[in-house]
């Protein structure tokens, strides 16, 4: 009961600081942007009505920026995705170095445009390591809801290059098209 409590209070001073931020104070220059998305999906292919088995992916993506410039915002994206098909498993990583551009519209949606250029690398107990440039162009919307938070909808294209170490021929790796959904806050 005691723990329900505190969580209760500890969420309070949350909005309650969330509201005492004015809107249209996001995408100014000294503010901190915080936050992520999370994702899961399962699917199996089907072969003349037989299904295979099924491929799961568990993927983790924190995000932390900084405006330098009114609307002009320097972040940094980690990012683990976990594979999993039958017997079979991977872990990739890469880590992005992301200018954006937010525009403020004076109301909650604040359409922004960002790329990257980063660091991928794949493992697993049975794939070779591999590793190269990756790269994302990356454009939504973030909608101020309440207080100081930011709900993130957008579209993502990246490209991954996944080499053996000394390898001499074409690349190797994926492109990738995504919808994202995130949560940010942010603050000065």
């Amino acid at each position: 009961m005691e723990k329900n409590i505190f969580f209760v209070v500890l969420l309070s001073l949350f909005f309650v600081n969330a509201h005492s931020q004015t809107r249209n104070r996001f995408a100014k220059e000294q503010t901190w942007e915080l936050g992520g998305s999370v994702g899961f999906s399962s699917m199996a292919e089907v072969h003349n009505g037989n299904s295979g088995t099924a491929l799961t992916n568990i993927s983790f993506h924190p995000y932390a920026g900084y405006f330098f410039l009114d609307g002009f915002e320097v972040g940094l994206i980690p990012g683990i995705d976990y594979y999993s098909q039958g017997s079979f498993d991977y872990t990739t990583f890469v880590i992005y170095l992301e200018p954006a551009y937010n525009f403020n519209t004076n109301s909650i949606a604040y359409p922004y445009i960002q790329g990257g250029i980063g660091y991928n690398s794949i493992s697993g107990k049975s794939i070779t390591t591999v590793s190269g440039f990756a790269w994302d162009l990356e454009g939504g919307v973030k909608l101020n809801l309440f207080g100081n938070s930011l709900l993130k909808f957008s579209f993502e294209y990246n490209e991954k290059t996944q080499n053996p170490e000394n390898y001499n021929g074409k690349r190797n790796g994926f492109n990738t098209f995504n919808f994202v959904v995130g949560f940010n806050i942010f603050f000065q």
